[in-house]
């Protein structure tokens, strides 16, 4: 995405800094403000109208002149967003923040790089719609809005420290519309705006009969177990025109090219059949979803857990941001469907602004589509749990403390899980069928317990609304790889252990062996027994 031009219907004062003057350098920074558009301005001067009630939306300055860093500072920046949403750092020359989404930020900062701050000192003023003001603030330091408050105007200060040469921010002519730059495909327009999902720390999990594990899972597995940090990540909304919602969230753009990160999980052959059916249905034509709308469905909608973790942030998220738009949430049809809505009003969302969809094409006005939150199996955004707090919020938790998880599937079925459930309950655990139960029930339950034992499936996605510090105990098949789980216990600072049973197909070498069920030892049941 590239900022237009300056619109010639600006104020005064914007053309008037437009080109240089031998009083006044050419502009170095530009400001997407509400009402307003694209206004320049220059490093040491407001960018915005102080007090205004015109907040600024976007932020962007001049690139780094070549030579060395003790000639070109080039500072980065962020703008910080509410529910604490923000961007990421973002370096000169490319655009931070949105246009056309009404989005304010509620707050910014700017840092200089490691290489150019032993040579500058960078400072700014932020001014807030409220008519607050902070100045003088140092390096890093988030200037944030009061409450109800946005960011109405910037002075950035970079100056020279000692002995450096007094060369402080390239000047360019910003009225040329300035290249959108990434790791996403620079001339992609869709791209409205980018968000950090924040680096966050891991720790291995405790895993009782490790050696069981066939090498091929364990080395999937080891792959997350084994990161100490994962990185900060960008989380990317696209916006896009006239499009097409196939199957379970594969989306198509009216020219039926496929949306970059629609198509994870799904094969070559799905998305060419399922272009076969967006063509065909365009010719006889598809029921359409007026205004903007937010994708909340991906692979596997009717599982309780991948709605939690993989599809309800996406709606949590474009809540936040688009909530000037007053958009509708595209969810799947499905037996999870009353749960789904009561998770959406469970943030604020109304039930009339949700549509369910079947497998069948529909035709999207404008389709805001939210990737880079998770990839199964590889990566979870601590937004994902930071959405999940949200959810959970209002609830009381319940008085069990020591809770055993039942579960009920034909897949992966924990063999004797009776055996197992009197053993506990004669322990003190309750015994609970999430399935059973109301959302809100659900996560009053896991709020208030403290040890948590249960077979990996849906109803364990819970933990993410357990206590930090809690202890969770997974059960599973020698042969099953998964990574979901101990995602979540992460995010929540959660114990988080394994016990890997004994698969009784009797050959966990063999694909999807799991599927066949497990079972514990009695040492493992008098293990958790104990707990």
């Amino acid at each position: 995405m590239a900022l237009p031009p300056t619109e010639a219907g600006q104020p005064p004062e914007v053309a008037a800094t437009a080109a240089a003057t031998p009083e006044q350098p050419a502009a170095n920074m530009m400001a997407h403000i509400a009402m307003r558009g694209n206004v320049l301005g220059h490093a040491g001067d407001w960018l915005g109208e102080p007090g205004s009630n015109r907040a600024i939306e976007a932020l962007l300055l001049a690139p780094a002149a070549e030579g060395p860093p003790h000639q070109s500072p080039a500072p980065e920046y962020q703008l910080l967003y509410k529910e604490g949403l923000r961007t990421p750092w973002t370096p000169a020359g490319q655009v931070c923040g949105s246009m056309g989404l009404g989005l304010p930020c509620i707050g910014a900062r700017f840092r200089l790089s490691a290489e150019t701050a032993a040579f500058f000192d960078c400072r700014y003023d932020v001014s807030f719609t409220d008519g607050t003001l902070k100045e003088n603030l140092a390096d890093t330091e988030m200037a944030e809005a009061p409450a109800g408050a946005a960011v109405a105007a910037l002075r950035l200060h970079v100056t020279p420290r000692p002995g450096t040469p007094l060369i402080v921010l390239n000047d360019i002519d910003l009225r040329q519309p300035p290249a959108w730059d990434s790791s996403d495909r620079p001339d992609d327009p869709t791209i409205r705006l980018r968000l950090l999902s924040p680096a966050f720390p891991t720790r291995p999990p405790t895993i009782r009969h490790s050696e069981r594990i066939p090498p091929g899972p364990a080395g999937a597995m080891n792959v997350s177990f084994a990161r100490r940090v994962f990185p900060g990540r960008t989380v990317t909304l696209r916006m896009i025109e006239d499009a097409i919602v196939v199957n379970e969230g594969i989306v198509f753009d009216r020219d039926l090219n496929l949306v970059a990160g629609t198509d994870r999980l799904f094969s070559a052959a799905e998305i060419a059949e399922h272009r076969a059916a967006a063509e065909a249905g365009r010719e006889r034509g598809l029921r359409r979803i007026a205004g903007i709308s937010v994708l909340c469905k991906s692979k596997a909608p009717q599982n309780f857990g991948h709605f939690l973790v993989e599809m309800f942030p996406k709606a949590w998220v474009g809540s936040r941001l688009l909530s000037q738009r007053n958009p509708s949430f595209i969810v799947a049809e499905s037996d999870v469907l009353p749960v789904v809505r009561d998770a959406l009003a469970g943030i604020g969302i109304n039930p009339f602004a949700v549509s369910a969809t079947d497998n069948a094409p529909v035709r999207c006005d404008t389709l805001a589509v939210i990737d880079g939150l998770t990839h199964h199996g590889v990566y979870q955004s601590p937004l994902c749990a930071r959405a999940l707090a949200a959810l959970a919020a209002p609830v009381a938790p319940a008085g069990q403390r020591k809770l055993f998880i039942t579960r009920h599937a034909a897949t992966r079925p924990l063999h004797h899980q009776e055996t197992l459930a009197a053993a506990l309950e004669a322990k003190g655990f309750t015994i609970a069928d999430p399935a059973r139960l109301s959302l809100r029930e659900q996560i009053a339950l896991f709020k208030g317990a403290n040890v948590i034992v249960g077979p990996l499936g849906a109803a364990l996605t819970n933990i993410a609304f357990c206590r930090p510090g809690s202890r969770v105990v997974a059960l599973t098949a020698q042969s099953f790889p998964d990574t979901f789980f101990w995602f979540l216990a992460q995010h929540a600072g959660l114990y988080y252990e394994e016990i890997r049973g004994q698969d009784v197909s009797g050959t966990p070498d063999a694909p999807q062996s799991w599927n066949a069920g497990f079972t514990l030892d009695d040492a493992d049941i008098a293990y958790l027994a104990s707990l």
